[in-house]
């Protein structure tokens, strides 16, 4: 039996989880809860912490580098100081559609904040079984923001290879649409829906 959270719909449904979720998230969770609490908290940037460094320097100079871009922090939180440069400025481009910057980062939050709302907490690992996608790559990176590893899963693929790599990850969590729920066969997951 599979629990659901759907986030599917339309864009207001995510505004209003975002909304909740940051009205509560600081009396819901702590630092060490979810690598989310990061961005919460400034002093917890991994720049302070062994073996993370600036490569900003190592670009000054460039043709393209009028002015040496932070590169400092966890990936989702890279990508999110992108977002907040231009947040209507394109972020992904595919054949079928465009996401501005600012999609891509409500979005990622929405599924964070869905992720956490349902336990997720540092270091556990979610399925993202989606084909590949703008909503894949916001899924991933609401996977790092709620503090989770997340394991690719192609609804494309052979279903005996997804069902081993579902086997073998002994993930908890998913996040997946509700085309693509099939492809968690029987297995016991806390689903988001996108």
């Amino acid at each position: 039996m599979q629990k659901l959270l759907n986030l599917a719909g339309d864009g207001s449904s995510l505004v209003q989880m975002l909304e909740t979720c940051f009205a509560n998230v600081e009396t819901t969770m702590n630092g060490s809860q979810a690598v989310n609490a990061a961005s919460l908290n400034p002093s917890n940037e991994p720049s302070s912490q062994p073996g993370f460094h600036s490569i900003s320097e190592d670009v000054v100079g460039l043709p393209w580098a009028v002015e040496p871009w932070r590169m400092t922090g966890y990936p989702h939180q890279v990508i999110d100081r992108f977002c907040d440069d231009d947040p209507e400025s394109p972020a992904i481009l595919t054949t079928d559609e465009v996401w501005s910057r600012k999609r891509l980062k409500q979005t990622s939050d929405a599924i964070a904040c869905a992720l956490i709302a349902n336990g997720v907490e540092r270091g556990d690992v979610v399925v993202v079984a989606l084909p590949k996608s703008a909503m894949a790559i916001a899924a991933i990176l609401g996977v790092w923001k709620a503090g989770g590893a997340f394991v690719p899963v192609d609804p494309q693929h052979p279903e005996t290879r997804n069902q081993h790599v579902l086997t073998d990850c002994y993930a908890r969590y998913a996040v997946t649409t509700g085309r693509d729920l099939t492809v968690l066969g029987q297995q016991e997951l806390e689903v988001v829906l996108v």
